[in-house]
């Protein structure tokens, strides 16, 4: 990852071969940046082709046996979720932004995660950092996941 980190741009924008844009949204990442200096991450909300929510932000919670969760908020829903700007835990670098300064901070992505969850830390990271993740449910993308992702039986085993 290291190799692929630039000198010559100060935000990254982490985005999936198979994102549609539906409005503005990387001018609206980079202006919420400029009005936030202590913004970590910025994303924005992502639907399926069948428009339902695939990201609303992520969800962290613990179940009542004492183990920690992470979810995509108001996941599969076709009318709950957001349009507004908030301060959120994070959101999924399906498409993210970050200043490229942070996410060296950050110490980029876990390496040791073969297909997700590097993300996530990254959020937490930044929240470790003192930094505030933001989501713009007004910026909006479909992301037609499955030409992303190939899950395999041992890919879902990794993955639990």
């Amino acid at each position: 990852m290291k190799n692929h980190v630039s000198d010559a741009f100060d935000f990254l924008l982490f985005c999936n071969n198979d994102i549609k844009l539906m409005n503005n949204v990387v001018y609206g990442m980079l202006k919420l940046f400029k009005e936030n200096s202590k913004a970590g991450t910025v994303g924005c909300r992502l639907h399926f082709e069948d428009n339902t929510i695939q990201h609303d932000s992520i969800y962290p919670f613990v179940m009542k046996d004492k183990t920690f969760h992470v979810t995509h908020k108001n996941l599969m829903a076709y009318y709950n979720y957001r349009t507004t700007l908030i301060e959120s835990p994070g959101s999924t670098a399906a498409l993210l932004m970050i200043r490229k300064e942070i996410f060296k901070k950050c110490g980029m992505f876990n390496q040791k995660y073969t297909s997700c969850f590097e993300d996530v830390e990254l959020n937490f990271t930044c929240l470790t950092l003192g930094l505030k993740n933001y989501y713009d449910g007004s910026l909006v993308a479909y992301h037609l996941e499955s030409q992303t992702r190939n899950d395999d039986d041992e890919k879902i085993k990794k993955l639990r």
